[in-house]
């Protein structure tokens, strides 16, 4: 749980649940074929629903670590100071999730920042029997400034792309979006620059019912050493000491879901 999530917990008040961190991408997964319904009819990969069924891989652990090691370790640090890198992490996720990889239709919502064209990467299967209601799971593909960003968010992208991937050749019963912002860290967090605050303003502007989001947030960072895990003082005594686990962490407003 990073900082910028304990301050958000601390003011805005939260409802929060541990899991065990080697269950996480398995977690995530049951959880989105339940809330969505998926079955094993062909769905929209790619426009090319036929043949889609032949992307779909099984995921192992040394999948998340490639997926990791490509942003933190080939590309390195990835914000507006290093927009070369920038680009290629942007270039990169469209690829892994395009027609050649696991067969998807990818779409750029290009947008400026300082002169510099800025991409959020999406991914979208429409629903078959409620399709205009949309279900959002995103990840940052971008890094704080003065670091690789493995954990901070190459942990959260790798697990957008498994997720993704499972949902290959399916058609859930709500349209479902993988979406990998730009932008979301310092010095553009909390401002119009930011990749998430772009896509949901043209949610907004097209008047498109989103009726979750899930935000796949630095999620590789394990220890077991106890005291490694601290919290805002209101949570202290609730939750673990021992930084060995994932939380889901939601407002009070999103109980139900």
């Amino acid at each position: 749980m990073n900082d910028r999530a304990k301050d958000q917990a601390k003011w805005y008040g939260i409802g929060l649940t541990v899991l065990p961190l080697g269950f996480v991408v398995l977690g995530l997964i049951s959880l989105a074929i339940f809330f969505l319904k998926a079955n094993d009819e062909p769905g929209q990969a790619g426009g090319n629903a036929e043949n889609a069924i032949i992307f779909r891989k099984d995921i192992e652990l040394a999948d998340l670590r490639d997926y990791i090691d490509m942003l933190a370790v080939s590309i390195g640090e990835r914000n507006l100071a290093n927009y070369g890198n920038l680009q290629q992490a942007a270039t990169w996720l469209e690829s892994v999730l395009g027609p050649n990889n696991m067969g998807f239709k990818v779409e750029r919502q290009t947008y400026q920042v300082g002169g510099k064209d800025c991409h959020n990467i999406e991914v979208q299967i429409t629903g078959k029997s409620r399709p205009d209601e949309i279900v959002v799971i995103g990840a940052h593909y971008d890094s704080v400034i003065g670091t690789p960003g493995a954990d901070d968010n190459a942990s959260g992208v790798a697990a957008l792309v498994c997720l993704a991937n499972s949902f290959v050749g399916t058609r859930p019963q709500r349209t479902l979006r993988f979406v990998g912002f730009t932008n979301e860290e310092p010095p553009h967090f909390q401002t119009s620059a930011m990749g998430s605050y772009v896509y949901a303003r043209r949610c907004k502007e097209r008047e498109e019912k989103i009726v979750a989001m899930l935000s796949l947030e630095s999620l590789a960072y394990y220890s077991d050493e106890k005291g490694s895990q601290d919290y805002p003082p209101i949570l202290s005594a609730r939750y673990p000491d021992t930084g060995n686990f994932a939380a889901v962490v939601g407002n009070l407003k999103s109980k139900a879901l």
